[in-house]
């Protein structure tokens, strides 16, 4: 009987906790877009919208761009430690975001990045 009711008290608190983690939606950060070179402003708006749409297809939600300049701008300091990993990490906790993607392109031919 005694261990009925650690294995109830058990589940009890682990449901709601399996729950919520289940139902909290997967969201990242994504940073400017940094390039090496000159890069198109329509070759740039083609690459955002491949990324997003790849974002989509996973089902990961991002983190709107305002939020993102808004937390930048009121830490600067993190704004200029952004290519540290405990940096990238508050980044994401600040904006309740499970992921931040950074892109950097560069030019490898006349058509490819």
């Amino acid at each position: 009987m005694r261990r009925l009711t650690w294995l109830l008290l058990f589940w009890a608190l682990l449901l709601p906790l399996a729950a919520r983690a289940a139902g909290r939606s997967v969201q990242a950060v994504v940073l400017e877009t940094r390039t090496l070179g000159d890069l198109r402003p329509e070759d740039r708006a083609r690459i955002g919208d491949a990324l997003w749409a790849a974002l989509d297809r996973l089902g990961i939600r991002r983190a709107a761009d305002s939020d993102r300049e808004a937390v930048l701008s009121g830490e600067q300091d993190l704004r200029a430690c952004l290519d540290r990993d405990e940096c990238l990490e508050r980044l994401g906790r600040l904006l309740d975001s499970t992921h931040v993607i950074g892109v950097l392109l560069s030019r490898t031919a006349p058509t490819a990045f």
